[in-house]
């Protein structure tokens, strides 16, 4: 069969277009199997282009992954292009359409809908077009009625699935420069997470649990990339990998891999996982920096969260890493809901404690997590139709919590701007530095 797989407009001003992994890693089986598959980018094409491209390729499937975010308009434009102009299925997977697979289908514009992980349930879907009630893991239109199949696995050993068939894109097209200008891209090295954090959306994706590439898998999807691009200078493992602590052992292999091939990297961690012995490994292996979910200064508000961690144990691992000369990176969410002014000062106080970059954001309400349920019950509407979702801005400043929205903001600029230049400057990171200039311009 023809396949073509679309990367919507996800392009943000000043940054490179997003790796498509998930439609990569999707690909993998049916290109294994022998279908010919192409995978179309948005970001890379005017409209005119990427509609002619699509009648040029007369493709048996058209599937798009889904954020929730105005990248859905991409998605909807060129789904009803394809519906008015091809003789082709059109297939929605990714996130979006895997949190509210039945608002999805309910859109004329769309015939299957892919729930959650699509390595077996895609290619099982291609090779059951006509009868897509064999397939679990998918909603589907039959005579004017909507069906929704059983939940499907998701795949329990990652190292079974084919290698990542990097050659179905321009590997070049997506390397970006990062610290220091290093031409940097991005690796998978697991899925899923088992904590229970009240406002992530990986549990309902993933189905709970983590599930790790094994060291020599990463090393030859390392392998596969390098030969195709061979001037790599540096990986982003904490943009797919949230739990690269878990396995302390493992961890340490995936370290020394990286640094076999000379590459400078990063990584995502928990800092209630993770010690000195890890740290200072990463460090000596050319790790950039370590980025940590931190959420709160408030432990009520952690709680609340079902975070997992305490305010003492982020204290101690960002010591650890300022001691040992490891950039250390925290994540910090504000306008949670029921958060206080107290809470959010102590959000403030916490950071200054910390001594390391912050990156802060405001509550996004993912549909389905137990936060946007909570939320739901007070009051709060959510968007009934896939039209609607465009126009929602996820990342803004909703006014969630007890706070006003001008302390909401200046805490956001505060910790963003403020707080991170005088820490870059007193710790004499200029490459950081830079940086941030680059992401506020």
């Amino acid at each position: 069969m023809k396949i073509l797989l679309i990367n919507p407009k996800t392009k943000f001003p000043g940054k490179s277009p997003p790796v498509p992994l998930g439609l990569l890693q999707i690909s993998a089986l049916p290109h294994k199997n022998g279908h010919e598959i192409e995978i179309l980018d948005y970001n890379k094409t005017r409209t005119k282009g990427i509609k002619k491209k699509m009648k040029a390729a007369d493709p048996d499937v058209v599937g798009f992954t889904s954020w929730t975010s105005g990248s859905l308009k991409s998605c909807i434009e060129l789904s009803k292009f394809a519906k008015a102009n091809l003789n082709a299925k059109v297939v929605w997977g990714g996130v979006h359409a895997s949190l509210l697979p039945m608002q999805v289908i309910g859109e004329d514009y769309v015939d299957i809908v892919v729930i959650g992980e699509g390595d077996f349930t895609f290619n099982e879907m291609i090779e059951n077009l006509k009868h897509p009630e064999k397939v679990n893991g998918i909603a589907f239109k039959h005579r004017d009625k909507i069906k929704l199949n059983a939940k499907t696995k998701t795949p329990d050993n990652l190292n079974n699935l084919p290698s990542i068939p990097w050659k179905l894109i321009r590997v070049k097209n997506y390397v970006f420069k990062w610290i220091g200008g290093l031409k940097t891209f991005v690796l998978p090295t697991s899925r899923g997470c088992p904590y229970n954090c009240t406002f992530c959306y990986n549990r309902i994706f993933y189905g709970g649990g983590w599930r790790p590439y094994s060291a020599d898998a990463i090393k030859k999807n390392l392998e596969n990339l390098i030969t195709i691009y061979p001037n790599l200078e540096a990986i982003r493992v904490d943009c797919e990998d949230n739990l690269i602590g878990n396995d302390p052992d493992r961890a340490i292999k995936i370290s020394s891999t990286l640094n076999a091939f000379d590459l400078k990297w990063s990584c995502q961690l928990r800092v209630n996982n993770v010690n000195e012995k890890i740290l200072s490994n990463f460090k000596n292996n050319g790790c950039e920096y370590a980025f940590f979910g931190i959420e709160s200064g408030s432990q009520r508000m952690l709680n609340f969260l079902k975070k997992g961690i305490t305010i003492d144990q982020s204290i101690r691992v960002f010591d650890i890493c300022n001691k040992i000369g490891l950039r250390p990176v925290s994540s910090f969410i504000i306008d949670i809901p029921t958060e206080t002014n107290k809470d959010l000062d102590m959000t403030r106080k916490l950071a200054r404690r910390l001594n390391g970059i912050v990156h802060a954001g405001f509550y996004q309400p993912y549909p389905g997590t137990a936060l946007t349920k909570f939320l739901e019950k007070k009051g709060f509407k959510m968007p009934m139709r896939t039209e609607e979702w465009t126009e929602f801005n996820l990342s803004k400043c909703h006014n969630f919590s007890h706070n006003s929205r001008l302390r909401l903001l200046s805490a956001y600029y505060e910790l963003n701007y403020i707080h991170n230049t005088k820490v870059l400057l007193e710790k004499r990171d200029f490459d950081m530095y830079f940086m941030l200039l680059k992401s506020l311009f």
